[in-house]
């Protein structure tokens, strides 16, 4: 199902739908998309692009490692992260694996905790893109997140459903908890300012005077939403593959932003 524009212009199937207008004000979640958008006219992956050298400098393997490595968590998942195969296409030593990481749980764990503080930048980059406007921000952080976890279903995996994913590490060292649950709390705020800003916006009398309760219930709302539209696009829900309603998840994209809209205003 194609889903159309402006007069005369065609849209991909699963394209973030326009915010369309909002007190007389049209919402730029485009601005998102032409920020991070490669010349191909895709989305650009995240991680899936890693430039290889020839030569890898001592003083930069350890980088060189966890680089390649987060691109294979990233686009094949933790199972298929293999040191050996990654030392091999870097013409380094895998013994670097372990003075570095300490192993390959080591390793998978690095990647995982740098993939998603990487992750939360990214949002946030994605919503700032859009200048000037509060609902079109927060509507790019959602589309954002959407497009990241599809495009990053291993690392997403990980993230999403950690005890359960094949290959990770039985258990997380204490700085990495703590540096993920940082990055995670930091992820919580900035979706708070969003919808503080958004709902701000939209109530023009009330200027700053907007309840930090209910943002914080609106945020976790949005945020539970946006999450279940991520998993399901990204991860091919087996059991409705081949229900009608795959083709209709550009459909239920534009009900995501209608909620946010309507959670925004009332």
């Amino acid at each position: 199902m194609q889903r159309g524009g402006s007069a005369g212009e065609q849209l991909e199937p699963d394209a973030p739908p326009r915010c369309g207008v909002l007190d007389g004000r049209e919402c730029d979640v485009g601005a998102y998309r032409r920020a991070y958008t490669s010349e191909y006219g895709s989305i650009r992956p995240f991680f899936y692009s890693v430039h290889v050298p020839s030569r890898v400098p001592r003083n930069e393997a350890r980088q060189a490692i966890l680089d390649l490595a987060l691109n294979h968590l990233a686009s094949r998942g933790a199972a298929n992260v293999h040191p050996k195969e990654i030392c091999e296409a870097l013409g380094l030593s895998k013994a670097l694996v372990n003075y570095h990481f300490g192993g390959r749980d080591g390793l998978i764990t690095e990647a995982m905790v740098l993939g998603y503080e990487r992750y939360v930048d990214h949002l946030w980059d994605a919503a700032q893109a859009v200048a000037a406007d509060p609902l079109g921000q927060l509507l790019a952080w959602i589309d954002a997140q959407v497009e990241w976890t599809t495009q990053n279903a291993g690392l997403a995996a990980a993230l999403n459903f950690p005890f359960m994913a094949s290959g990770l590490p039985l258990s997380l060292d204490e700085s990495s908890v703590e540096r993920i649950n940082a990055a995670g709390r930091r992820n919580f705020e900035n979706l708070q300012q969003l919808v503080g800003a958004a709902r701000a916006s939209v109530r023009p009398t009330e200027g700053t005077r907007v309840d930090p309760v209910q943002v914080g219930l609106d945020s976790a709302v949005i945020g539970w939403m946006t999450l279940g539209l991520s998993v399901w696009r990204a991860g091919q829900h087996l059991p409705t593959q081949r229900l009608e309603e795959r083709s209709r998840l550009g459909v239920a994209w534009e009900h995501v932003h209608a909620e946010v809209r309507a959670i925004i205003e009332r």
